[in-house]
């Protein structure tokens, strides 16, 4: 998902004096000190005199470090800044910038919330009745197959600045996972009814590096922002790039513990977001505080999957285990070689206060995240029956905290990040989530003029 960018981003105000940068009275002359050109109509404009004060510092610390070309471009573009005051979750790029993003995530997966909200194991143990003792050849009672590992990933994301109001992105995610079966004597007498010798090697464990996920790519338009309050939406459709195990090896129908790192198919989504300034702007020197809110919604197409091998074996066995009858096949029934699948819908909500102080930023924020269940069509009755006794492809929910720290270095961010689920449905639980972030900011061009720039407030719905 985008992350638009903080104005004090662009700033270089690590190289500023430690004080807050106020409006002051500016003579009607540009920051180098020449006299104003005639006919200039930013000279005397309001706006633009207090932006220029505002930024006052700043611009003469760049005077100090760069060349006179690059001092004037910068100088002209802090006061654009300075006008468009940006803040929050909504905020977007000025014109003609653009950033390039990497976040590095590390993940742990042993638990899961199942359908009574109960954290137990991934995929929970079931009982060995006599018939399925029977069925399998052992004396265990219950079979746990111990699904467990970890892994994390390389996210890309590039934005562009489109008129200050408007940004386009694309995000590029890499996913890398160490995981498998780790049987008891009941799990491995199932896995050996079920598998040939040959198929049970890759089972035991899988590694996946640089595995694609769903590439996706919309714009994020600010339609309202004032100096307190502010409203983004952000449109985006996700590409068919994501990772999809093979289907002998997949966890969302139990026949390999590799996951999937996207939908499978087409999917369009957005996000609402929604600012509040808590303090005025300049009440406590550097200090600001930042209550934000976003909503997002995901409806993903209908795709085709492949079967397992010998999924009516995988079926007659679990659901001998979960006690449920195989489901009576229709007289006049074709098998098909592909059955229907729809991921399910996604909806998700979270709230966050931001605190920054200078160059430095804190965030708390709580989520909920949640997908409707997976719709399968056109499919033998006996696997619908099965994928639907494992829950893997139920009904989701999942509750978590964050906590968030960045510095802002000028055209660099660093930040850092650390996740934890505390409630859920249905749901795998990620321990030890951990991800560092690096963003870089430059110029691409066209870019705007202070003369060209609204001040925060001055535009609703584009005007």
């Amino acid at each position: 998902m985008k992350t638009t960018a903080r104005l004090s981003l662009l700033l270089l105000l690590v190289f500023a004096a430690p004080v807050r940068l106020q409006a002051t009275e500016a003579p009607p002359v540009p920051a180098d000190g020449t006299p104003t050109a005639e006919g200039d109509s930013s000279a005397d404009d309001p706006a633009v005199l207090k932006a220029r004060g505002d930024v006052d510092a700043a611009v003469t610390m760049v005077r100090w470090i760069f060349p006179k070309s690059v001092a004037d471009f910068l100088a002209d573009q802090f006061v654009v800044i300075a006008m468009m005051d940006p803040y929050g979750v909504t905020s977007q790029m000025p014109r003609g910038w653009a950033y390039a993003k990497w976040d590095y995530t590390t993940i742990t997966a042993s638990h899961r919330y199942d359908s009574h909200r109960k954290l137990g194991p991934i995929l929970a143990p079931f009982t060995l009745d006599p018939a399925a003792q029977a069925l399998i050849g052992t004396n265990a009672t219950t079979a746990d197959l111990g699904v467990g590992g970890h892994g994390g990933g390389h996210t890309f994301q590039f934005s562009y600045g489109i008129n200050g109001m408007i940004d386009w992105y694309i995000e590029i995610p890499f996913t890398f996972m160490d995981v498998g079966f780790h049987p008891d004597a009941g799990a491995a007498a199932f896995l050996r009814y079920y598998f040939s010798e040959r198929e049970m090697e890759p089972l035991v464990g899988y590694k996946g590096k640089w595995l694609l996920g769903d590439v996706n790519t919309g714009f994020s338009w600010n339609i309202y922002r004032n100096p307190w309050f502010s409203v983004a939406l952000t449109p985006r459709v996700y590409l068919p790039t994501g990772h999809i195990p093979n289907p002998n090896r997949n966890f969302t129908f139990a026949s390999g513990p590799e996951l999937e790192t996207g939908l499978g198919g087409w999917a369009f989504g957005f996000t609402q977001g929604y600012d509040v300034r808590l303090l005025p702007k300049g009440l406590v020197g550097w200090f600001d505080i930042i209550a934000s809110t976003e909503f997002g919604f995901t409806y993903a197409a209908p795709q085709r999957r492949q079967y397992p091998d010998n999924f009516e074996k995988q079926a007659e066995l679990l659901l001998t285990a979960f006690g449920q009858p195989m489901p009576q096949v229709p007289a006049d029934y074709v098998q098909k070689s592909t059955f229907g699948y729809t991921p399910g819908m996604g909806l998700d909500w979270t709230a966050q206060l931001n605190f920054s102080l200078a160059v430095i930023g804190f965030g708390v924020a709580y989520g909920i995240k949640h997908s409707a269940e997976a719709e399968i069509f056109d499919a033998h009755p006996a696997f619908e029956a099965m994928a639907k006794a494992l829950q893997l492809t139920g009904t989701q929910t999942m509750h978590g905290v964050r906590l968030a720290a960045s510095i802002n270095l000028g055209l660099f961010m660093l930040g850092f990040q650390w996740q934890k689920v505390v409630d859920g449905y249905n749901t795998i639980v990620f321990t030890d989530y951990y991800q560092l972030t690096l963003k870089g900011f430059f110029p691409v061009g066209p870019f705007d003029e202070p003369k060209d720039v609204k001040p925060a407030g001055a535009h609703i719905w584009g005007d």
